[in-house]
Order: C-alpha cells, then sequence, then structure tokens
C-alpha cells in the first residue's frame, strides 16, 4: 500500500485534475472511427540499439508510414518475453512500475472487472469489442481476463482453420491480419456502430529457427547470428501483412485508426546486440531502458496532423488512442495522459521525465515524485483496493 493511501486521498487526487481538466471529458468526434489494435509479437526495429548493415529494409512499408500517423518509440517493462504485461499497460493505463517484480498483472490480479480501452470504448457505443490472438486461449490467463476488461469475444488458435498458413507452430501474422478483415466485414453487414478490436499476434515468437522461412535479408557483415538473421526475416513477413491491413482500410470510407505496435524486442544471440550496441543511438540517459523500446504507429484512414517522433511508454497507449479519437475518457484515464506530459515514459526499470534525465521511481528528491507518488496511489485503489475502487473514476462523463 503506498504511504498515505486512503480512498479520499483518490477522490483528492481526482478532484484536483477535474478542476483543470472539466472541458476535455467529453467526446470531440464528428464521426467515431473504427479502432484496431494490433500488438505484433516481437515486432521491434533493433537499429535504434545501434545501426547495422543489411542488404535490404526488413520493414519498409512500417518506416513508410509517416502521413496522417503518430509514431516513434514505446518503452516496456519486459525483454524478450512477458506480452501480457505490455497488454496489460496499453489496455488497462496501469503500469508494471507499480506491479512486484515476477508478476504478472495477467494471472494474478485481475479476478474481476477492470476499467480499460475495451470497457470505455463500450462505454461510447462501440460494437465488435472482440480480442484475438491466435494461440492458446489460456495463456496468460486471457480467457478469463479479457471479459474482464470489457471485451464481447475472444478468438483463439481454435478458431482458425486446419490449413491456416503457419510458420513453425504459430498462425502467420498474413493470416491474422485478413482474419482481422474478415471479423470486421462480418460485424459490418448487420451493424453501423464503429468497430473495435485488440489483437495478439504469434508469427514471431521465438525461437527463431522455423522451417520454410526465407532468407531473403541478409546482414550485411561477417557475424555468426542465425537467430538474428531469420528474426528480421519475419519482421518482413510482419510488415508484409501491415501493408495488407492498410491497404484494405485505404479503401473503406469509415474512419478508421489502425493501430501496430510491438510487445519487447526479441531474444536472439547476444553476440549480436553486443556487437550492434557499439554504437548505440539513442541518447544516453535511454540506455537506462535500453533493450525496453519497440515501435508504435496509429495511423488513420483520414486527414490528421501526424508526428512521427514520440518518446512514450506503454501505459500511454490508451489514453493516446483516445484522444487521437477525439473520444472521451475516464478520470483515471485523464490522469495518465496529464501525467504523461509530465512523465512521458515510466518502466519496471525506471522512468524519464520532461526534463529528459532518467529517475528511479523511489526517488524522493525527483522533481516528479508527486506526480509518481499519485500515479502509485490511483493505480492501488485500481487494482488492489476492489472493495474501496473509487467508481466515478472510471467512468466516462456522458
Amino acid at each position: 500500500k503506498p504511504e498515505g493511501y486512503t480512498t479520499a486521498k483518490v477522490d483528492q487526487i481526482i478532484q484536483e485534475y477535474e478542476k483543470k481538466s472539466a472541458n476535455e471529458q467529453q467526446s470531440t468526434a464528428k464521426q467515431y472511427p473504427n479502432i484496431i489494435t494490433v500488438v505484433n509479437e516481437t515486432f521491434a526495429d533493433i537499429k535504434v540499439l545501434g545501426d547495422f548493415k543489411t542488404n535490404e529494409d526488413y520493414m519498409p512499408y512500417f518506416h513508410s508510414l509517416k502521413k496522417n500517423t503518430l509514431s516513434g518509440q514505446m518503452f516496456v517493462s519486459v525483454f524478450a518475453g512477458g506480452t501480457a504485461s505490455t497488454e496489460f499497460e496499453a489496455l488497462t493505463s496501469n503500469s508494471m512500475a507499480y506491479i512486484p517484480n515476477g508478476i504478472t498483472a495477467y494471472t494474478t490480479y485481475i479476478n474481476s472487472p477492470m476499467t480499460s480501452l475495451a470497457s470505455t470504448l463500450k462505454a461510447q457505443g462501440y460494437g465488435g469489442i472482440i480480442a484475438m490472438h491466435p494461440y492458446k486461449g489460456t495463456g496468460y490467463k486471457r480467457n478469463k481476463v479479457y471479459p474482464l476488461l470489457g471485451f464481447n469475444k475472444f478468438l483463439t488458435m481454435d478458431d482458425f482453420a486446419e490449413d491456416t498458413e503457419k510458420y513453425g507452430l504459430h498462425i502467420s501474422d498474413k493470416a491474422d491480419m485478413e482474419r482481422i478483415i474478415s471479423e470486421y466485414e462480418n460485424y459490418k453487414k448487420n451493424n453501423d456502430k464503429p468497430f473495435f478490436m485488440f489483437n495478439v499476434t504469434m508469427q514471431n515468437h521465438s525461437p527463431f529457427d522455423a522451417a520454410g522461412v526465407s532468407k531473403d535479408i541478409k546482414l550485411g557483415y561477417n557475424i555468426n547470428s542465425p537467430q538474428a538473421v531469420q528474426y528480421l526475416n519475419m519482421l518482413r513477413k510482419s510488415d508484409d501483412a501491415l501493408k495488407e491491413l492498410v491497404t484494405y482500410f485505404k479503401n473503406v470510407k469509415e474512419p478508421t485508426l489502425i493501430i501496430f505496435f510491438g510487445d519487447h524486442e526479441p531474444k536472439i544471440e547476444e553476440s549480436f546486440y553486443e556487437e550492434i550496441e557499439k554504437g548505440y543511438k539513442l541518447d544516453d540517459v535511454y540506455k537506462n531502458l535500453k533493450k525496453r523500446n519497440i515501435q508504435f504507429v496509429i495511423w488513420a484512414n483520414y486527414d490528421m496532423k501526424s508526428d512521427n517522433n514520440m518518446y512514450i511508454s506503454a501505459n500511454r497507449m490508451s489514453s493516446l488512442v483516445l484522444e487521437t479519437a477525439g473520444l472521451a475518457q475516464n478520470g483515471y484515464q485523464q490522469f495518465v495522459s496529464e501525467f504523461s506530459k509530465k512523465v512521458p515514459i515510466i518502466t519496471k526499470k525506471g522512468y524519464i521525465g520532461e526534463d529528459g534525465n532518467y529517475y528511479k521511481t523511489g526517488d524522493k528528491t525527483s522533481p516528479y515524485y508527486e506526480w509518481i507518488h499519485n500515479y502509485d496511489i490511483l493505480q492501488y485503489n485500481n487494482i488492489f483496493d476492489t472493495k474501496n475502487r473509487v467508481q466515478d473514476l472510471y467512468k466516462i462523463a456522458q
């Protein structure tokens, strides 16, 4: 329990915040866009850690998405595994910074309904509200967690045909994206409400030794890294699948947002990481969070202002999506939106303030400690003190 925690303190934090942002609660969207979120397994442009040569770009389409997009670096709390922790942060606006070491929130703490991007969209009239993960539904207790987060339906590998394209044991991103399109089309046959789907792919899961993967992408120097080579070639297939998805929705008349990001960086040869990190590319302050950044893009099939140099953390994703769509946020999401102006990046390894400096979460000398502590108090109320949860904090102001 955070120092000074009471439900009265929760009320006080939110009242002070709501005075500042009362005008931001209502939706400003003229037409609610479809929202399709893809958490792409192990999708990361590792060139941000240090440059290396390849014979051709391994994610050319992703790199080309500049118009009508928000994109950049997204920092997460896990490396080489722990997908559910990134999902948890991105969906619920909570941060793993306040979760004990060794704990996965999905499997340990989500045992009753919890607000999320799904429930917030449902409260604003969205339909579909589908979660999809083309693997075992019991992984990380997703089959139990997703309904508690507000999803109406959960599609797993059991909902795909036996002859669905696979790489090794895993359904391909191409087949996965095609299923997104078919779910959207089936939904729209009988519904006019905007569509929401949250999809966690499986194609690029380690180990990187699946048969049948072409080796078109080659490293431009002599280092024995077969896992890295296969990984880069898998990324190219993910990039092709993303292109197919975006191309389809370019031709859809309804406004649509596609949110695409990775969950963590890959488990490949440490010798490869050591080689490329000799020329580390990001500012030195980010070395404190090294191997914890992946890339994201929010693409719209309509005109919007672009920003292609953003630095966020996964807990910011829901509030950023709602802001981009012009939709209302509940009080908790509003707090995280405001918090992120002061602390743009927070992970289990610490945080970086708007001043560009790195701090440990427990550093009471930090100029952001009050924000950090208040976030801890609100998250404790959300996750742990469920019997005394301040329900108004999680409702949409209509």
